[in-house]
C-alpha cells in the first residue's frame, strides 16, 4: 500500500536534514597551532559520533570563520565540549561491511594509515581516545608516550565449526590492557568484564590511573549521560477526508465536512548519544477521534447522506532537531505514523428523487459505504515545535490512508494538529 498525498511531509523532513546539516553551534575554546601557538576565540561544536575532518574556527562573532585540517593544527579544546588532537594513527578496516563489525572476511589485519582528529576521552598517563571511521565503527586507542597511539583491536572473525562459518569476538583488546595494567590488580581485575564502549573503557583507564601514586588525571571526556524525556499531550486535530478520481458510489463528487477532535496521549522523547540534545527520537502513543459528514447525488436522482467517524490508536515516531542558539529551543520533527482502528461507524442514507420511480419501491435506503476500512494505516507526519521549559507547543501535518486502495479512486485524510506538550521529568 503506496501512502497517498505525502509531498509536503517529504518537504518537512527534507528541509530537517538540510537544517540539521546547515546549522553551527559556536563555542568557547581554543586552537593548538603547529608551533605551539594559542589562539583563543569560538569553535564549531557538532558533537557528532564521527570524527571531524576539519575544525572551524573564528576569533568571535564577527569574524571569518577558518576550517583547520589535522595537518594544520595540533588540537582544539572547546571549553565545555570536546578535545581533539592532530594525530597520526593506523586504523585497523578488516572488520568487512558492516557498521556493527558483524561481518568479517579474514583474520589478518588491513591497516590504514591516516592524519586524523582523535577525541581525547582521558589524558594521564596512559590515555584513551576514540577515532569513528567512515563506516561509524569505533576505534579505540591508547598512549603512554606523547605522539605515539595504538589501537586496541575488537573485531569478528569467521571460524568453521562443522562445516558451517560462525563469526566469533576476536577481544584481543582485553589481552592488550592485562598487559599494560599490569602494575594495578585493581584494573585487572575489571577487564574482564569491560566492553569495547566509551564509557566501559574510561571507567577502566579512570581505575589505572588512579592507581599509580603521584599520578594525576589532566583530562577527563564529560560524558553526558542520556536522559529520556516522558511527557504527556493532549491537543486539537483538524481532519479532511479526501476521495479523488472514479467509482460506482460517485463519493469523488463529495465534500466531507472537517472534523475538530482531541488528541489525548504519552510520549518519550529519547536523545541520541552525542549531539549536545540537538538530536533525538520520540514515540507516542494517543487516542483520536475523527468525525466527518457528507451530502452528494450519484447517478443523477440518487441523494446521499454519509456518516463516518473513526477512532484510532496513534503510534508516531519521529527524528526531532532541537535549535541550540535560541533561549526557547525551536525544533523541526518528521517521521511514520501508524493509525490502529478501534471503532468505525459507516452509515450511508439513499434518497431516490427520481419522478418517475414506481409507487412499488421504496424511495429510501440504509447502506454503508462500501469501501473496506483499514484497520492499520500508515501514514507520515511532520512539523515544528517550540519549547518553554516543562511546556512544548507544536503544530503538526500528517497525511494518511483509511480505507483500501481501488482501482480507479485515491482516498487519504489530512490532519493539522495543534497540540501541548508536558514534560514529566523533574
Amino acid at each position: 500500500m503506496k501512502i497517498r498525498n505525502s509531498v509536503l511531509p517529504g518537504i518537512l523532513f527534507i528541509i530537517l536534514i538540510n537544517t540539521v546539516h546547515g546549522q553551527t553551534n559556536f563555542k568557547r575554546g581554543k586552537v593548538i597551532t603547529l608551533k605551539g601557538d594559542t589562539l583563543y576565540g569560538m569553535i564549531d561544536d557538532q558533537n557528532k559520533l564521527k570524527n571531524p575532518n576539519v575544525i572551524s574556527f573564528k576569533e568571535n562573532d564577527n569574524n571569518l570563520v577558518y576550517n583547520f585540517t589535522p595537518s594544520e593544527i595540533k588540537a582544539s579544546i572547546i571549553d565545555s565540549g570536546d578535545f581533539y588532537l592532530s594525530a597520526i594513527i593506523e586504523i585497523d578496516m578488516t572488520y568487512g561491511k558492516s557498521i556493527n563489525m558483524k561481518e568479517s572476511y579474514s583474520k589478518d589485519s588491513l591497516l590504514k594509515k591516516d592524519t586524523v582528529f582523535i577525541r581525547v576521552l582521558l589524558q594521564s598517563k596512559m590515555s584513551l581516545y576514540l577515532f569513528n571511521d567512515k563506516n561509524a565503527k569505533n576505534h579505540f586507542y591508547y598512549s603512554t608516550v606523547t605522539d605515539s597511539y595504538h589501537e586496541l583491536t575488537f573485531k569478528k572473525v569467521p571460524v568453521v565449526i562443522d562445516n558451517k562459518t560462525y563469526l566469533k569476538n576476536s577481544s584481543r583488546y582485553k589481552n592488550q590492557l592485562k598487559y599494560l595494567m599490569q602494575d594495578c590488580q585493581e584494573a585487572i581485575s575489571k577487564i574482564k568484564n569491560t566492553e569495547y564502549k566509551e564509557n566501559s573503557l574510561v571507567e577502566l583507564f579512570r581505575i589505572y590511573n588512579n592507581c599509580i601514586s603521584g599520578n594525576h588525571i589532566i583530562y577527563e571526556s564529560l560524558l553526558i549521560p542520556n536522559q529520556n524525556n516522558y511527557y504527556l499531550v493532549v491537543g486539537l486535530n483538524r481532519d479532511q477526508l479526501v476521495f479523488k478520481g472514479f467509482s460506482s458510489l460517485g463519493l469523488e463528487n463529495s465534500n466531507f465536512s472537517k472534523s475538530y477532535n482531541p488528541l489525548i496521549g504519552f510520549g518519550v522523547n529519547i536523545p541520541f548519544k552525542r549531539g549536545r540534545a540537538k538530536y533525538s527520537m520520540f514515540s507516542e502513543l494517543a487516542w483520536k477521534k475523527f468525525d466527518t459528514r457528507a451530502d452528494y447525488y450519484s447517478f443523477i436522482y440518487y441523494e446521499n447522506n454519509i456518516h463516518l467517524q473513526f477512532s484510532y490508536l496513534k503510534l508516531s515516531s519521529a527524528f526531532k532537531y532541537q535549535f541550540q542558539n535560541f533561549s526557547n529551543k525551536p525544533y523541526l520533527f518528521a517521521g511514520p505514523t501508524l493509525n490502529y482502528l478501534i471503532h468505525f461507524i459507516n452509515t450511508r442514507h439513499e434518497y431516490n428523487h427520481n419522478p418517475n420511480l414506481s409507487p412499488n419501491y421504496s424511495r429510501e435506503k440504509d447502506d454503508i459505504v462500501n469501501i473496506p476500512e483499514l484497520k492499520f494505516g500508515i501514514g507520515l507526519f511532520g512539523g515544528v515545535g517550540i519549547r518553554f521549559k516543562k511546556l512544548s507547543l507544536e503544530m503538526r501535518y500528517e497525511t494518511y490512508s483509511n480505507f483500501e486502495k481501488l482501482v480507479e479512486l485515491i482516498t487519504y485524510t489530512e490532519t493539522f494538529s495543534f497540540l501541548i506538550k508536558y514534560n514529566l521529568n523533574k
